[in-house]
């Protein structure tokens, strides 16, 4: 998998200012090229572009003196070279020949060298995620200042209407924004996630706090000059749609842009564009995925289960592309290809309606299992296609959610027609793996218990049957599924020897 953006190991000799050779290339031009390439190429680790310090003596025209900055020359240089990479990678960091992320790259450091505002605001973000991912303060006071002086220069151009709503302001603010404080990783045991955790660097900006009042800046900007769709920089809407899919998924709560996809690849008719091949080559392994919610609802005809459905769907196909990854099989996709798939899958799963806002609208109420299968999905994406780091709150608060719809709807074990006994069964270990290490757990492992009884589940095979009919990857959680397994089993058996009174 690749390396995440600060693990600066040095190659080139380009400034970050030069445009890539082949940011010219367009998505179909490249797609032919991209069949070619194997999943070593796609996971190869990029290597980094080296601080041009040592290129920028006497004899060499020294570009970044004309730039809008005050710092030390040194420190501009290797600031403006990690976060060429940042920007790189928040596109795609899965592919080296990749356009798309050097095009955004270009384009942003273009209009920093005309933008004091955006030039620190760019720097002080770009110094915040090497201290998250080198995990050293060796930048701390600098960002500090750099940061305030961001702020000062932005609120400057914001006291101005004509020179308030650009995009060079707009990228300005989304940098102070979105990398404004790091959110700690939770300490001991927690559940396993699969690779795309550091595709997009989502390892590091998953962690990454925001702050509020510019991302309400951001929104009110985005609003003067149109709509997110009118921005024209090349990769800009797409990120910035990222970036609040990342921070919606952390805090569960509402979307407030589109989806932007970065090609029309993604999709193929009303589907993900995944193909025959590579449902034949997942088959062996995961034939039976997502079959068992047609079992709970056959003929769905209330629309918040016909949407929930559909975004099931979605999500069990890119499973079947993180398995194929997974295996080492050749996928014939561009690397951005595989970024706009997750992001529209995940962006679609938190598109969907609560049970609240569902019952806010209509008179009739939501389905007995509705948002409990709701948030569960949202607790598979966390595992496989969303992995988010396992900050401080994440797997919390959805475990709290989880209980809460678990046990407003609940109904005794012996009432549920067996599909949807199943269906508790994949639910109640989904929130037992998300709440590994935490004290919620032991309230899963023992609702797991009367419905595994009643399941007559007492093998560990028989259990993952069942679990792999919804939406479950083997490669991923089966050893957490297990650990889960294995605390139902412990706790029949001492309540066998102390049988409650």
């Amino acid at each position: 998998m690749a390396t995440s953006i600060c693990e600066l190991v040095l190659r080139g000799r380009r400034s970050p200012f030069d445009s890539d050779p082949a940011q010219t290339v367009t998505a179909e031009d490249s797609h032919k090229d991209a069949q070619s390439r194997g999943r070593h190429h796609a996971l190869r680790r990029l290597e980094r572009t080296p601080s041009p310090r040592i290129y920028l003596d006497d004899s060499v025209m020294d570009r970044f003196s004309a730039l809008p900055s005050d710092l030390p020359r040194d420190v501009v240089t290797e600031q403006l070279y990690t976060a060429r990479q940042c920007f790189v990678e928040m596109v795609t960091n899965m592919g080296p020949r990749d356009v798309y992320g050097p095009r955004f790259a270009h384009s942003i450091l273009l209009m920093a060298a005309r933008n004091p505002a955006l030039m620190y605001s760019m720097m002080a973000s770009a110094m915040l995620v090497t201290r998250v991912a080198q995990k050293s303060d060796r930048h701390y006071m600098l960002e500090l200042q750099t940061n305030a002086t961001a702020v000062r220069l932005l609120s400057e151009q914001m006291r101005h209407p004509p020179t308030a709503a650009t995009e060079a302001n707009i990228w300005a603010v989304v940098a102070l924004g979105y990398a404004s404080v790091v959110g700690d990783i939770r300490t001991g045991k927690c559940p396993r996630q699969s690779f795309l955790k550091e595709l997009q660097s989502l390892h590091v900006y998953g962690r990454l706090v925001v702050n509020k009042i510019h991302v309400a800046g951001l929104m009110q900007l985005v609003q003067m000059l149109g709509g997110i769709d009118k921005i024209t920089t090349p990769g800009m809407a797409q990120v910035i749609s990222f970036a609040d899919l990342f921070e919606s998924s952390r805090n569960l709560w509402r979307l407030f842009t589109p989806f932007i996809p970065h090609t029309r690849l993604y999709l193929e008719a009303d589907g993900l564009a995944v193909s025959v091949a590579e449902r034949q080559w997942a088959e062996s392994t995961m034939g039976t995925l997502a079959t068992s919610f047609a079992m709970v609802w056959p003929e769905p005809e209330d629309d918040a289960l016909v949407a929930l459905l559909g975004v099931i769907r979605d999500m069990a196909d890119f499973t079947i592309v993180v398995e194929n990854y997974i295996e080492g099989r050749s996928v014939p996709r561009l690397p951005v290809v595989l970024t706009d798939q997750r992001n529209y899958v995940q962006h679609r799963l938190m598109s969907l309606e609560s049970n609240e806002e569902i019952e806010r609208r209509r008179t009739a109420p939501a389905d007995l299992q509705y948002e409990a299968c709701r948030l569960a999905c949202i607790a598979y994406s966390f595992l496989v296609i969303f992995p988010l780091p396992p900050v401080v709150g994440l797997f919390e608060r959805l475990s709290k959610r989880l209980q809460i719809s678990v046990l407003q709807r609940r109904s005794p074990v012996d009432d549920l027609p067996y599909a949807r006994l199943a269906m508790q069964l994949w639910i109640l270990t989904l929130g037992a793996v998300a709440t590994i290490g935490l004290p919620e757990r032991a309230w899963f492992v023992n609702e797991l218990l009367p419905v595994m009884l009643r399941l007559g589940v007492d093998q560990w095979e028989q259990m993952e049957q069942l679990l792999r009919g919804f939406l479950w990857h083997p490669k991923t959680s089966e050893r957490d599924g297990l650990d889960v397994y294995r605390d139902v089993m412990l706790q029949a058996r001492m309540l066998s020897r102390h049988p409650r009174q």
